[in-house]
């Protein structure tokens, strides 16, 4: 006994729309948590320059890149996003 999934139609404009929608209902309700937790924004901008500073000079002769190279040219862009 075989079964046959039958294709399904792929709605893109819809799905693009609840994805827009989705992302404005969050632009929305992130605004709300930092002024309802006043710490959140200053935690936010410190971290990613703690882990910077912690990545460079503490573990910055214990990794190696194959190759050769500067590790800190992947760094950044890994820190960023």
């Amino acid at each position: 006994m075989s079964f046959v999934l039958a294709p399904r139609r792929l709605d893109f404009p819809l799905r693009t729309s609840r994805a827009v929608h989705d992302a404005l209902i969050l632009m929305r309700r992130n605004p709300m948590q930092y002024v309802r937790v006043p710490p959140l924004p200053v935690f936010s901008t410190i971290q990613p320059v703690m882990f910077v500073l912690l990545f460079v000079y503490v573990f910055g002769g214990a990794i190696k890149v194959p190759g050769g190279g500067n590790y800190v040219n992947f760094l950044m862009p890994g820190i960023i996003v």
